[in-house]
């Protein structure tokens, strides 16, 4: 980092970080914003409906497993809850429609564990159900038009929080958080969190479903104070002001 010609980032917080550890002392930083999520920002932005059609408007809930599998200190759920989240997705085929938006690298984890055909019949599960879904490329469309995630993901803890939309984090062991940077701790205190696959079942019903949303407000106020710019100014308007400045000099 320390040989960038300029070091352009997302929030204060990274900023803070490489003053206290970048050895020009964050002389080339610059805070711009989330350039990678600012379609989920923009007000003008117009989405593609990417969801299965449905005879009527149900709410739609992304479920979003980590790769975490095969590791020691596992951020993953999954193997608990493969088939807990599949019955779910059943029982509620009325209210809900599901997006199955697994982690890039889970399918390659489970054909050395399960194998190829358990895998293979497990996803085309998924995209059979009339009422779910498999997605495994970009998320910027399915995000604006979803109204809730349940995940146990690293980059989604931050990201989905763009949206303002109510999000679940799967909880597998205690010290998860511990992973966490203090940003990341922050943003992972604005999920709802779920120990079992009861308390998972309760956010789909009581907070999706129903509304009863208590932490509304608080997500509202940390986008407005952490993600948003302060100066309404996109990270892609202030890029090509800085570059350009830079350049003319």
């Amino acid at each position: 980092h320390s040989l960038l010609w300029k070091y352009l980032l997302d929030t204060e917080f990274q900023k803070h970080y490489a003053e206290q550890y970048e050895k020009g002392n964050g002389e080339k930083v610059e805070v711009v914003g989330a350039l990678a999520l600012e379609d989920l920002m923009r007000l003008d932005y117009i989405p593609q409906d990417v969801w299965k059609k449905q005879e009527k408007r149900k709410k739609r809930i992304i479920w979003a497993p980590h790769h975490t599998v095969d590791y020691l200190f596992n951020f993953s759920n999954f193997l608990n809850y493969s088939e807990d989240m599949l019955q779910l997705a059943e029982k509620y085929q009325e209210e809900v429609q599901f997006a199955f938006k697994p982690h890039p690298v889970l399918k390659f984890k489970l054909l050395n564990l399960w194998g190829e055909k358990k895998t293979e019949e497990y996803y085309n599960r998924w995209a059979n159900l009339s009422n779910a879904q498999i997605e495994q490329g970009d998320y910027i469309d399915l995000f604006k038009t979803s109204d809730a995630m349940i995940h146990d993901c690293g980059s989604f803890t931050v990201e989905y929080l763009y949206t303002k939309k109510p999000v679940l984090f799967q909880i597998r062991d205690e010290k998860v958080k511990d992973e966490f940077n203090t940003f990341g701790q922050l943003c992972f205190e604005k999920h709802y969190h779920a120990y079992t696959i009861e308390e998972t079942e309760t956010f789909i019903r009581e907070i999706v479903i129903n509304g009863n949303d208590p932490k509304a407000d608080e997500r509202e106020q940390f986008y407005m104070q952490y993600l948003y710019p302060k100066d309404g100014v996109m990270p892609s308007d202030k890029i090509y002001t800085i570059l350009k400045t830079l350049i003319g000099k």
